[in-house]
């Protein structure tokens, strides 16, 4: 990952696209419920305001490592160990219950109990976790971030010395501090003042039955002041404090910019980036002997100085900032499901162009167009015309300009990856484009009745010019008993869809062989099942989401046979379609004949569909069958006259001529997967009215 993001800094840099410098120690806090703390000049507790999570998420924090933050900290329950196993017991009851009044009392009956806080079992711990405190609420911001402060930072300056009286450490002094929130609280829960009986319960007591116990946020904030940690201004003022380094001299040589710098990281940045969370630029167990081979570990084995690290830190953030989605950024589809119930897991997708002047305007959607799927708002023909005419305007088609993309994935707790690097040239793009749109029309005449919302009047849909990503979802399902369920399953991978996407010749005939196989494996019951369903006109037993499916289904068949050198024009009038149009033609005359002869009673198969199963493992074998089956009913027609019989009059006749014209055609013995996906479209193709 670093040498993707060193790239494309370098690239913002030589179009002079300037990047906000933002220190590294400054992140955002975890959206969530906290407690914003108040605190006086002597270090007293003031008061306490409850934070709803969407407000939490405007906050920062300074974080140099994890065990040194401010001006937010994570309590662990402040009494886990209660003696009084009844008293814990009701406590808990009552809070279930939402009974407050007795919630209340029993809570200021464990404060005045319990005047020691005992949040570890471990005596020992006990002290280190207060020592900790202490640590992060004097120590940290003491030593590291007041002595960098200018006199923009008055408000940061204020809150950093309310705490000046904990400069020596007493025991006694943290957990008094402590008990004056738990205090306050519960002062303000039963004064009206706040409303989060729920949260003190878990700062108080946690969840005695449950096996990891809740951390509570709390942020502190200098009393009768401003929030500090919603103030932009603060916040950009303390990254140029923090940024500013007194002159020394330039010694080291990093190894990733070859510049002469003042020192060497100690550790890669971790930003929190949209869809990943907390992103670690270097994953390395400095503890895993493997890593010990060569005599290094850490940092020490992708070396770079403090200045190339805060330059990957602020080009991470700049390229993934909110406003830049669907620009520059955006989550795709990895292919992959997570957790019970499963759930789609999500990648993050980053695209930037290479030597041009302005990236932002020029290229409105551009990791839209590479990264989007058919859930989007915006169609793929209409996001992709916006991308070329800028292309062409600009004339960046003529030249060697380039678009990166690269996808990054958490493989692990702890661990990211990139999982796809990839370019092209611009001039590969918008020749990609207009061959994609052409090849999502290699199919014959299709549409479905579908609602795209509930309560909405079914429409007809086509089969979408689908986004180069919107593989792996099509892919993720294996469709069972015609199509009305399905068994989820990881997909292909994000590469294979740009492999099919640009013209790599044989790489790319290789992946469309690929990609029909996987087609006709996991979708095939499902298009069979719709085609029947059409016929038979019983489509309502399909959800939207399967007719979606069998849509976008159909365009990635016609694609992939595109990608093979098949075209339309050619396969309509080969034996493949001939055989699919023949059955789904046995189909209509059956169903005809069951309306009239079996009083409308449809049974669950109908003849064509139940050949279709054989005809695609041997067009020969299922012929036969056909053969042997269908004078009953070419019989039955021959007897009827009348308007009624219109519709199986025309069927019949439509089927004279194309066993006509199969006659002359050799018929497989067996076939390919090309020749099977003739058949399912020539089985799904639709006649117009007209022709009728």
């Amino acid at each position: 990952m670093i040498n993707e993001l060193y790239a494309l800094s370098l690239s913002l840099e030589r179009n002079g696209i300037p990047v906000p410098v933002k220190h590294p120690w400054i992140e955002g806090v975890k959206k969530g419920e906290s407690l914003l703390v108040n605190v006086d000049q002597n270090g007293h507790v003031a008061s306490i305001e409850y934070c709803a999570p969407e407000r939490v998420a405007t906050f920062w924090n300074i974080s140099e490592s994890k065990h040194k933050t401010f001006p937010k900290i994570n309590l662990d329950p402040l009494w886990c160990k209660v003696e009084d196993e009844e008293v814990l017991k009701e406590f808990v009851e009552k809070g279930k219950k939402k009974q407050w009044e007795k919630w209340l009392a029993l809570a200021e009956r464990i404060l005045q109990e319990y005047p020691d806080i005992a949040c570890r079992k471990d005596p020992k711990k006990i002290y280190d976790w207060k020592k900790d405190k202490w640590r992060r609420l004097y120590l940290f911001p003491h030593q590291a971030i007041l002595p960098s402060l200018g006199h923009e930072n008055k408000g940061l300056r204020s809150l950093i010395q309310c705490f000046s009286s904990w400069q020596e450490f007493s025991e006694s002094k943290v957990n008094e501090f402590l008990m004056q929130i738990a205090r306050r609280l519960i002062a303000d829960l039963a004064d009206g003042r706040l409303d989060c009986f729920k949260l003190i319960q878990d700062l108080i007591v946690g969840r005695p039955a449950a096996k990891q116990q809740p951390q509570v946020t709390v942020l502190f904030n200098p009393s009768g002041s401003k929030v500090i940690v919603a103030d932009q201004a603060e916040e950009e003022a303390l990254s140029r404090a923090l940024s500013r380094k007194k002159a020394a001299e330039k010694k080291y040589l990093c190894p990733l910019s070859g510049k002469l710098t003042d020192s060497a990281i100690s550790k890669y940045p971790d930003p929190n980036l949209p869809v990943l969370g907390k992103t670690f630029l270097m994953a390395m167990n400095k503890d895993s002997p493997c890593h010990k081979r060569y005599g290094k570990n850490g940092v020490k084995i992708f070396p770079a100085s403090n200045e190339a690290s805060a330059r990957l830190d602020n080009t991470l953030r700049f390229i993934t900032a909110p406003d830049r989605l669907h620009k520059t950024w955006m989550p795709v589809a990895s292919g992959k499901w997570k957790g019970n119930p499963k759930k789609e897991k999500k990648d993050l997708l980053i695209a930037f162009a290479e030597d041009l002047p302005d990236a932002q305007n020029i290229n409105p959607n551009l990791a839209l167009m590479i990264g989007g799927d058919s859930q989007q708002e915006q169609r793929f023909e209409i996001v992709s015309s916006i991308v070329c005419d800028v292309l062409q305007k600009q004339r960046l088609a003529e030249t060697s300009a380039i678009l990166r993309f690269f996808v990054i994935r958490n493989i692990s707790p702890g661990q990211t990856q990139v999982v796809l690097n990839d370019f092209c040239l611009f001039s590969q793009l918008t020749e990609a484009v207009e061959v994609w749109r052409i090849a999502a029309g290699n199919h014959p005449h299709f549409s479905l009745y579908l609602s795209t919302k509930k309560g909405v009047k079914a429409t007809k849909h086509f089969p979408p010019v689908p986004y180069p990503a919107d593989l792996p979802r099509l892919l993720q399902h294996q469709w069972i008993r015609e199509g009305l369920e399905s068994h989820k399953l990881n997909s292909c991978p994000l590469v294979v869809s740009y492999d099919l996407f640009f013209e790599r010749g044989v790489k790319t005939h290789s992946t469309a062989r690929q990609v029909l196989q996987m087609i006709l494996q996991r979708v095939t019951p499902l298009l069979s099942g719709i085609g029947e369903a059409q016929h038979t006109q019983v489509l309502g037993n399909y959800s939207i989401f399967s007719k979606g499916t069998a849509l976008m289904a159909v365009s990635y068949l016609g694609i992939t046979l595109f990608k093979l050198g098949i075209r339309k024009e050619v396969y309509m009038k080969e034996v493949g379609y001939g055989i699919g149009r023949l059955l789904s033609l046995t189909d209509c005359l059956h169903k005809e004949y069951c309306k009239t002869v079996r009083d409308d009673d449809i049974p669950n198969q109908l003849l064509g569909n139940t050949i279709l199963r054989t005809v695609l493992d041997s067009p020969v074998r299922g012929l036969a069958r056909l053969s042997e089956r269908i004078p009953v009913y070419k019989a039955w027609i021959d007897r009827q006259q009348g308007e009624k019989y219109k519709l199986a009059h025309w069927a019949k006749n439509e089927m004279g001529k194309i066993s006509e014209q199969l006659s002359v055609m050799t018929i497989p013995d067996s076939t390919d997967d090309a020749l099977k996906a003739q058949i399912l479209l020539g089985y799904l193709a639709h006649v117009e009215a007209k022709q009728k």
